[in-house]
């Protein structure tokens, strides 16, 4: 099986974020369903990565400016809840039968 190729919409950045996760895994691993969330997973990840380092380029002056940091903050934490958050990757089971006494 041939591994699957980052979308062109994706930045460079993300494309190599998208080739570095999918060759962490075995070839097969990834189905075409689950293509749309690596996608937003990656850009999910490529934010995260954005907000971290202008939260780092602004520490200083955060104590400052609390408006800025609540926004910073709050944005950080919607990136890494969307990150964190189960995501289906596969249908879900069928319930097994249940033992009778």
């Amino acid at each position: 099986p041939t591994r699957p190729t980052p979308p062109t919409d994706l930045t460079p950045k993300q494309r190599k974020l998208w080739q570095e996760i999918v060759s962490s895994q075995a070839a097969d691993y990834f189905i075409p369903g689950s293509l749309p969330l690596l996608s937003q997973l990656v850009r999910h990840v490529d934010t995260a990565d954005v907000l971290a380092k202008a939260i780092n380029s602004v520490a200083g002056q955060l104590e400052d400016n609390l408006p800025l940091a609540d926004k910073l903050f709050a944005m950080a934490a919607r990136e890494s809840a969307a990150i964190s958050s189960p995501r289906p990757t596969s249908p879900p089971s069928t319930p097994s039968p249940r033992a009778r006494p």
